[in-house]
């Protein structure tokens, strides 16, 4: 039964002060007694929405016997403008004075009594005595104690109907009652005068059980309907994960809080719902892209957990959404990761944002013929001052190029300068040269800019690793040979004296790379001309050194011989 006609059933039933027993089934978590309470509570705040004066609810959880029920209804019964509220002290001590006929009657009780317990038994019994011509609830009538019959139940309410003129409301999850229950069911069908079972619809479900009073409700609406939710429990489970996420977050921009919303509902539903969801291993190594590149048309694995994150626009797991897996599975947030985590995520939307906002700076210049030189200048001026990180070396050298055609009456070199300070970007980033964007660097102030900021920048390799790796591979950048021409003879020289075996034939090799390139460079003939200055420094130490650099085709002279006195007075000696 849908949710229109499962309302107006409860709004007959209560309406209407004839005793009746009304039975309510269907699947544990569809929100039975949630749908029925807001109904109850709608009937009470309606003139003559609700017949009888007073009302009881009753859970069978956890009570042992029959005398444990019947204290129970009178314990909870209260009058009809509190009906779908907790019983408090108040409304038991107005139900003792309905049942005793006042105060000054029950203490006459009490001196009929003397123990504590005889009173209290005392109590139980006119209490229940009063019990009638009420509306009484009867749920979890599955999770009853072992120890209560189902015989008994139905006793009990029959009798309420029966001799105390009650309406009965008997909420139940049929599919949980064992095959020993046949009988009971038998018994229940000739004891409910109406029998409806409540079965809503994901939309109905949302309908009825979503707050729309809570912050970010909608994206617990796109979660229950993309997930077909219809079990009341799992919308409030992912209902509190929101507010405690709205609660750690406040003060984020709201598309952060959004998104941890969103994925914390997706995660909640394979949470709680484990035999219908998505699992946490699936979604770990779930892309939306999967099978663009698949070969041999092997089909993907769930095609149908694969069209519901598609429907419900997931991506994939990052940084952010893992911290709150994290949160969801321990079963509560570090609120110090979170945000460490949702500033990430911040910075990552405050990024695209001043992408846009340099992306419509230049759509002021393509999308029209319009007389907006100035608009067009002033904009491309503010977000390149904005947000420096977000435009390209190309961008730059486009837009300065753009201004100075344009007769911009401002600062050029200050302009590039503050983009300059405002990037914290390495070394590598600032080197045209072996960059894959440098050749379209055509401006000359940026290039000369990033050629003074490439200068601040101390290259603390170590220049024997770079000689061996060039050796090795017989390949360079063009930081390579930079790095290396500003290394010494003397530095080179110790270099090759240290090393021996293959790394010396490495660094060697290196070394001597750049002097057999045709059209080489100044910095590859700088190069050339150091470690062969190194060379001829080792040459001159001995005779086998001598030979074993010219083997390397380095013309080294002679080495200086000594005084013939001096070889006399060595062959003296």
């Amino acid at each position: 039964m849908g949710i229109d006609a499962f309302k107006s059933e409860i709004d007959r039933f209560l309406a209407s002060s004839d005793a009746e027993v009304l039975v309510i089934s269907g699947k544990w978590g569809v929100g039975k007694t949630f749908a029925w309470n807001k109904f109850l509570r709608e009937a009470r705040d309606r003139l003559k929405g609700i017949a009888l004066e007073r009302y009881a609810y009753v859970s069978l959880f956890g009570l042992g016997d029959l005398g444990e029920v019947r204290q129970a209804v009178f314990e909870n019964t209260v009058g009809r403008a509190k009906a779908g509220e907790v019983a408090d002290l108040t409304s038991l001590e107005s139900g003792i004075k309905t049942a005793t006929g006042g105060w000054r009657k029950a203490a006459g009780l009490l001196r009929m009594a003397s123990p504590l317990a005889d009173y209290a038994a005392a109590i139980d019994k006119i209490g229940f005595f009063s019990v009638r011509k009420q509306v009484v609830c009867i749920d979890d009538l599955e999770r009853k104690s072992g120890s209560l019959e189902m015989r008994d139940i139905l006793g009990l309410v029959s009798f309420l109907k029966e001799q105390r003129a009650c309406k009965v409301v008997v909420l139940l999850n049929d599919e949980q009652l064992g095959a020993d229950d046949a009988e009971f069911r038998i018994q229940l069908e000739k004891v409910a005068d109406t029998t409806i079972r409540y079965q809503p619809t994901p939309a109905e479900a949302v309908e009825i059980g979503v707050d729309r009073s809570k912050p970010h409700h909608e994206v617990i609406v796109q979660a229950c309907s993309a997930f077909g939710i219809v079990n009341i429990r799992t919308i409030k489970r992912l209902e509190r994960l929101s507010a405690r996420l709205s609660e750690i977050l406040a003060g984020y921009d709201v598309r952060v809080i959004r998104q941890a919303v969103h994925t914390a509902s997706l995660f909640g539903y394979t949470k709680v719902q484990p035999d219908q969801a998505p699992t946490i291993e699936f979604l770990k190594t779930y892309g939306p892209y999967d099978g663009l590149l698949a070969r041999d048309n092997q089909p993907l694995s769930h095609p149908e957990w694969r069209e519901m994150l598609r429907q419900y626009d997931f991506g994939s797991i990052d940084e952010f959404d893992a911290v709150l897996l994290e949160g969801v599975e321990a079963g509560h947030f570090d609120p110090a990761k979170l945000k460490r985590a949702a500033d990430i995520a911040s910075r990552r939307l405050q990024h695209v944002d001043n992408e846009h906002a340099f992306s419509a700076a230049w759509e002021l210049y393509h999308n029209s013929f319009g007389d907006n030189q100035a608009e067009v200048t002033g904009a491309l001026v503010a977000a390149l001052r904005a947000a420096p990180s977000v435009v390209t070396p190309t961008n730059l050298s486009g837009t300065i190029t753009l201004l100075k055609e344009l007769n911009w009456e401002g600062n050029i070199g200050q302009l590039i300068s503050e983009y300059i300070d405002g990037r914290d970007d390495g070394r590598e980033f600032w080197d045209l040269n072996e960059s894959s964007f440098g050749g379209e660097v055509r401006d000359s102030d940026v290039r000369n800019a990033f050629e003074a900021k490439l200068a601040t920048f101390e290259d603390g390799r170590d220049p024997e690793e770079v000689l061996k790796r060039i050796g090795e591979e017989r390949g360079w950048g063009r930081d390579d040979v930079r790095f290396l021409s500003l290394q010494s003879p003397a530095t080179l020289r110790e270099i090759f004296k240290r090393l021996s075996g293959t790394d010396f034939h490495r660094a060697l090799r290196g070394g001597l790379m750049f002097r057999n390139i045709q059209n080489a460079d100044a910095e590859m003939q700088l190069v050339t001309s150091n470690v062969e200055a190194a060379l001829r420094e080792i040459g001159q130490e001995s005779p086998i050194n001598l030979r074993r650099v010219r083997q390397k085709g380095i013309q080294v002279d002679d080495p200086p011989q000594p005084p013939s006195s001096a070889v006399g007075d060595q062959q003296e000696a």
